[in-house]
């Protein structure tokens, strides 16, 4: 796909500047970019991806494993490889679609579809050392604990990363 300045009918408000795939510079309108780099990104708007992402959204928050997307892909009929529902995953995670938490080593990294509200979510990680139960929860009272953290110790948590070990309730009422 080759691009080139050919509106030139009308002024070019607030130019912007674009490098076709033969490394040519050109100047385009603001509108005219954004129709290009929507085709740019459409390439990667494959059918394995979007099943993907309609699972995802189905998922309402809840954390999935690559196992899990793979099992409904499988149930759909979607026939889609292991390592292409990783690459797809990995792409969302970079495009801020989805977020990625590994809890421990060797253990299986779990996503959470976030769409558009990635700056929205703020969630803790709990995980029952009985059970093995993942679970997030929202609570803002966390969010005054790292604040204090962040500004009594000098030292930034990153909740991505953070687990709390505990017991479920489902597991403490059974002991």
């Amino acid at each position: 796909m080759s691009y080139h300045v050919s509106d030139t009918t009308q002024p070019l408000a607030l130019p912007e500047v674009i490098i076709n795939a033969r490394g040519i510079l050109i100047i385009v309108s603001r509108k005219r970019r954004e129709i290009i780099m929507e085709q740019i990104r459409s390439k990667y708007n494959t059918r394995h991806r979007q099943e993907i992402v309609d699972y995802l959204e189905s998922t309402q928050g809840e954390h999935v494993i690559v196992s899990d997307v793979c099992a409904e892909m499988a149930k759909r009929g979607v026939k889609v490889g292991t390592t292409t529902v990783y690459r797809q995953m990995e792409r969302l995670v970079e495009e801020g679609i989805v977020t990625r938490f590994t809890s421990f080593p060797g253990e299986p990294a779990c996503y959470q579809y976030v769409g558009d509200k990635s700056e929205e979510v703020g969630h803790y990680h709990f995980k029952c050392k009985k059970c093995g139960r993942l679970l997030h929860i929202s609570c803002h009272e966390f969010g005054h604990c790292m604040e204090h953290i962040k500004i009594d110790h000098g030292f930034e948590v990153d909740m991505t990363q953070t687990v709390f070990i505990g017991l479920c309730k489902e597991c403490r009422d059974t002991e």
